[in-house]
């Protein structure tokens, strides 16, 4: 096995041991790190899912750090599935929260937001790029949570959406 299986295979054994009553904050952060795996792995489908989970959960904790890490790798995740212009503006509402919240860099998002941001300045030029990524910054956190069903319901479907997003009992978005 190489060294991206293996960490995968730790990761869903962090999952696996993070799905227990209280667990939800850990959850969350293990989700997000097998997301961003999958999405390296090229496997999107899993990744959306591991992502969603993960940004339901921290939309239910208030964990806006987490939600942020989330809100990235939905954004690769629609880069894969061809969706620049949400993609885009995920990654400037995860820069407006981190902004908010008083958050600096990247952390362990950065080799995602470097591939993210050379693939959509390829796409899109880096002038568009910077201007849907301001737009994004002022998003409010439902509407940034709202897009990132949006890219998910792409690549899993609605019924699947509704599925994860009402299994962690996170709020709706509605208000």
């Amino acid at each position: 096995e190489g060294a991206a299986e293996v960490a995968a295979a730790r990761l869903e054994e962090a999952v696996r041991r993070q799905r227990v009553p209280g667990g939800a904050w850990g959850l969350s952060i293990a989700l997000c790190d097998l997301g961003v795996a999958r999405i390296q792995a090229g496997t999107s489908r899993e990744a959306v899912t591991c992502l969603l989970e993960a940004l339901a959960l921290s939309w239910s904790l208030q964990d806006y750090i987490h939600a942020a890490r989330a809100l990235r790798g939905i954004a690769a995740v629609a880069i894969r599935d061809r969706q620049p212009i949400l993609a885009a503006k995920l990654l400037g509402a995860a820069d407006g929260m981190d902004d908010r919240i008083g958050a600096t860099g990247f952390g362990r998002d950065r080799n995602v937001v470097d591939w993210c941001l050379s693939q959509l300045g390829d796409d899109l030029g880096t002038s568009a790029l910077a201007n849907l990524r301001r737009a994004g910054e002022t998003l409010p956190l439902q509407q940034a949570v709202a897009a990132a069903q949006t890219v998910a319901r792409v690549a899993l479907g609605d019924d699947d959406v509704a599925a994860i997003w009402q299994a962690t009992g996170a709020p709706d978005l509605d208000p």
